[in-house]
């Protein structure tokens, strides 16, 4: 017998949250559409408890910013390797001492071992 210590919601319950968020979301985008920078205005507010004179930034405040920004962390789309990485290491780890018996496209047992499961097939 199983003791869970936690179980996920229930799909009617997810499905219920996540047509909140929708709908908050496109509320969201109704009022910026309707009313513009006032509405953006009051939401940094609302949401970031932020309100400034203006949003549009100089010049000079742009080049600060850029010289404070770490540039890894300013990539808005890294190599999928450095994102994936973490993941395959894990699965490296728990792959070490197994092997598993599979089926290629011409239907014959290949074993994969642990560095075969992450290598590109042969041509």
């Amino acid at each position: 017998m199983y003791n869970y210590l936690k179980r996920g919601k229930p799909a009617e319950a997810k499905r219920a949250e996540q047509e909140q968020i929708a709908n908050a979301v496109r509320q969201v985008l109704r009022e910026v559409e309707a009313r513009g920078d006032a509405a953006i205005n009051e939401l940094s507010k609302k949401f970031d408890d932020w309100s400034p004179a203006s949003f549009r930034l100089t010049p000079k405040e742009i080049e600060a910013a850029l010289a404070e920004a770490d540039p890894a962390e300013s990539d808005p789309c890294p190599p999928l390797q450095i994102l994936i990485e973490p993941s395959l290491d894990n699965l490296r780890s728990q792959a070490i001492t197994t092997s598993i018996d599979t089926y290629d496209k011409d239907r014959s047992s290949t074993p994969i071992t642990p560095t075969s499961a992450f290598t590109a097939p042969p041509p």
